[in-house]
């Protein structure tokens, strides 16, 4: 299917700033370009897929969406939501569980930011998004597959942040493993390449 303009997707704590040279590289191909203006992508999930799904009703139709780790699921999410306007899909190094990944040290500063959060500090709202009630439809269209649009799932062996959760759901339309960084998707030049190649296949 056809797609004139791209709105790329921030991952977890990654500055838009991150997205430039990937952005660069699409503009230079005659494409517009829209970096979902996000912030840092640590709100909670429903109330951050509002926003974007604002974005992609002021383009209107034949949107693609780029998403890059956390970018991704909610990407997923507003295709599965906007299934006439969003043509194209690519996810790129997105875990497919939501919350704190099980990595050393992560569940004790968990444990913190909700202790936190119980005092009244809003802090890290998206730490509470795999069991929030305000995520239950979040949740649950991350799971369903997009109707419409065309769905690369791009991940990596070498990927020391999403790990295995990464790995390609098999209701993907297709899947390649780029061999970068978890970051290298959007900053490494292979990363931007196989994004590129998904666009148009």
């Amino acid at each position: 299917m056809s797609w004139r303009a791209v709105i790329l997707v921030g991952g977890f704590g990654v500055p838009p700033a991150v997205l430039r040279p990937l952005a660069r590289d699409l503009r230079a191909a005659g494409r517009e370009v829209v970096v979902a203006p996000l912030g840092v992508n640590v709100d909670c999930g429903e109330r951050t897929v509002q926003r974007l799904l604002e974005v992609i009703d002021g383009i209107g139709a034949d949107v693609a969406l780029v998403g890059h780790s956390r970018g991704g699921q909610l990407a997923k999410v507003a295709a599965v939501r906007r299934p006439v306007a969003v043509t194209r899909l690519v996810t790129a190094g997105t875990p497919w569980t939501i919350g704190p990944p099980d990595r050393p040290g992560v569940a004790a500063v968990s444990t913190a930011l909700r202790a936190a959060r119980r005092r009244g500090l809003d802090l890290l709202p998206s730490i509470d998004c795999a069991t929030a009630p305000c995520c239950e439809t979040f949740r649950a269209d991350l799971h369903t597959t997009p109707p419409r649009a065309r769905w690369t799932a791009l991940w990596s062996s070498r990927d020391r942040i999403a790990g295995q959760d990464a790995h390609p759901p098999p209701d993907a339309d297709d899947d390649r493993d780029t061999g970068t960084s978890h970051v290298g998707f959007v900053t490494d030049p292979r990363g931007r390449r196989a994004i590129l190649d998904a666009l148009w296949r």
